[in-house]
Protein backbone atom coordinates (compact mmCIF):
# COMPACT_ATOMS: atom_id res chain seq x y z
CA UNK A 1 0.00 0.00 0.00
CA UNK A 2 2.73 2.45 0.89
CA UNK A 3 4.18 2.08 -2.60
CA UNK A 4 0.91 2.94 -4.41
CA UNK A 5 1.55 5.67 -6.99
CA UNK A 6 -1.59 7.62 -6.04
CA UNK A 7 -3.81 7.84 -2.97
CA UNK A 8 -6.75 6.67 -5.09
CA UNK A 9 -4.91 3.38 -5.69
CA UNK A 10 -4.90 2.59 -1.96
CA UNK A 11 -8.70 2.19 -1.74
CA UNK A 12 -9.08 -1.17 -3.47
CA UNK A 13 -6.12 -2.55 -1.52
CA UNK A 14 -7.98 -2.02 1.75
CA UNK A 15 -10.39 -4.79 0.71
CA UNK A 16 -7.46 -7.23 1.00
CA UNK A 17 -6.81 -6.43 4.67
CA UNK A 18 -9.16 -9.15 6.05
CA UNK A 19 -7.48 -11.82 3.92
CA UNK A 20 -3.89 -10.63 4.32
CA UNK A 21 -3.76 -9.23 7.84
CA UNK A 22 -6.73 -10.44 9.88
CA UNK A 23 -10.33 -11.37 9.05
CA UNK A 24 -11.66 -9.22 11.92
CA UNK A 25 -10.55 -5.91 10.30
CA UNK A 26 -12.93 -4.17 7.90
CA UNK A 27 -13.07 -0.68 6.42
CA UNK A 28 -15.96 1.47 5.21
CA UNK A 29 -15.26 4.58 3.21
CA UNK A 30 -17.32 7.47 1.95
CA UNK A 31 -16.55 10.43 -0.28
CA UNK A 32 -18.34 13.45 1.19
CA UNK A 33 -17.35 16.20 -1.24
CA UNK A 34 -14.46 18.11 0.33
CA UNK A 35 -13.55 15.26 2.67
CA UNK A 36 -13.59 11.49 2.68
CA UNK A 37 -14.02 9.24 5.69
CA UNK A 38 -12.46 5.89 6.43
CA UNK A 39 -14.05 3.92 9.26
CA UNK A 40 -12.38 0.89 10.81
CA UNK A 41 -14.48 -1.96 12.21
CA UNK A 42 -13.32 -4.98 14.19
CA UNK A 43 -15.39 -8.16 14.49
CA UNK A 44 -15.04 -11.15 16.77
CA UNK A 45 -14.90 -14.74 15.51
CA UNK A 46 -18.71 -14.83 15.20
CA UNK A 47 -18.73 -11.64 13.11
CA UNK A 48 -20.05 -9.46 15.95
CA UNK A 49 -18.57 -6.00 16.56
CA UNK A 50 -15.54 -6.11 18.84
CA UNK A 51 -14.09 -3.08 20.62
CA UNK A 52 -10.30 -3.01 20.99
CA UNK A 53 -8.93 0.49 21.66
CA UNK A 54 -5.29 -0.44 21.08
CA UNK A 55 -6.04 -2.27 17.82
CA UNK A 56 -8.11 0.64 16.50
CA UNK A 57 -5.30 3.06 17.32
CA UNK A 58 -2.70 0.91 15.58
CA UNK A 59 -4.83 0.39 12.46
CA UNK A 60 -5.63 4.08 12.02
CA UNK A 61 -2.02 5.07 12.71
CA UNK A 62 -0.77 2.65 10.03
CA UNK A 63 -3.33 3.84 7.47
CA UNK A 64 -2.41 7.45 8.27
CA UNK A 65 1.30 6.72 7.68
CA UNK A 66 0.56 4.94 4.40
CA UNK A 67 -1.42 7.94 3.18
CA UNK A 68 1.50 10.21 4.09
CA UNK A 69 3.89 8.05 2.06
CA UNK A 70 1.61 8.07 -0.97
CA UNK A 71 1.22 11.86 -0.76
CA UNK A 72 4.96 12.51 -0.29
CA UNK A 73 4.51 13.51 3.34
CA UNK A 74 1.62 15.91 2.83
CA UNK A 75 -0.81 15.81 5.74
CA UNK A 76 -4.25 14.95 4.42
CA UNK A 77 -5.79 13.81 7.70
CA UNK A 78 -8.12 16.50 9.07
CA UNK A 79 -9.59 14.65 12.03
CA UNK A 80 -9.18 11.32 13.79
CA UNK A 81 -11.97 9.94 15.96
CA UNK A 82 -11.85 7.05 18.40
CA UNK A 83 -14.79 5.44 20.20
CA UNK A 84 -12.78 4.93 23.38
CA UNK A 85 -11.48 7.48 25.90
CA UNK A 86 -7.89 8.69 25.51
CA UNK A 87 -5.37 6.18 26.84
CA UNK A 88 -2.62 8.79 27.22
CA UNK A 89 -2.38 12.58 26.85
CA UNK A 90 -4.40 13.75 23.85
CA UNK A 91 -1.49 15.93 22.70
CA UNK A 92 0.49 12.75 21.99
CA UNK A 93 -2.16 11.60 19.52
CA UNK A 94 -2.45 15.02 17.90
CA UNK A 95 1.30 15.23 17.45
CA UNK A 96 1.36 11.81 15.78
CA UNK A 97 -1.58 12.43 13.44
CA UNK A 98 -0.88 16.13 12.86
CA UNK A 99 -4.53 17.10 13.38
CA UNK A 100 -7.32 17.20 15.93
CA UNK A 101 -8.07 13.87 17.60
CA UNK A 102 -11.32 13.28 19.46
CA UNK A 103 -12.24 10.48 21.83
CA UNK A 104 -15.51 8.88 22.96
CA UNK A 105 -16.76 9.51 19.42
CA UNK A 106 -19.45 7.44 17.69
CA UNK A 107 -16.95 5.87 15.24
CA UNK A 108 -13.29 4.92 14.84
CA UNK A 109 -12.36 6.86 11.72
CA UNK A 110 -10.03 9.10 9.78
CA UNK A 111 -11.44 12.13 8.02
CA UNK A 112 -9.18 13.22 5.20
CA UNK A 113 -9.24 16.13 2.79
CA UNK A 114 -9.10 15.98 -0.95
CA UNK A 115 -5.68 17.14 -2.00
CA UNK A 116 -3.79 18.29 -5.04
CA UNK A 117 -0.47 16.56 -5.56
CA UNK A 118 1.86 15.83 -8.45
CA UNK A 119 0.03 18.51 -10.49
CA UNK A 120 -3.27 16.57 -10.64
CA UNK A 121 -6.27 16.15 -8.39
CA UNK A 122 -6.31 12.97 -6.36
CA UNK A 123 -9.75 11.89 -5.33
CA UNK A 124 -9.73 9.89 -2.15
CA UNK A 125 -12.08 6.99 -2.58
CA UNK A 126 -10.97 4.69 0.19
CA UNK A 127 -13.01 1.55 0.39
CA UNK A 128 -15.46 2.60 -2.34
Amino acid sequence: MASAPRLRDVGPLLDWIPQLIHPAIHFDGADNGQVATLEVHLNDSQGQPHHSPLMNEVILAVVHRMMQRVTSGKTVTRLVEFKHPARVDQAFYEQHFGCEVTFSAPLNQLIVSRIRAYGRALVICLGL
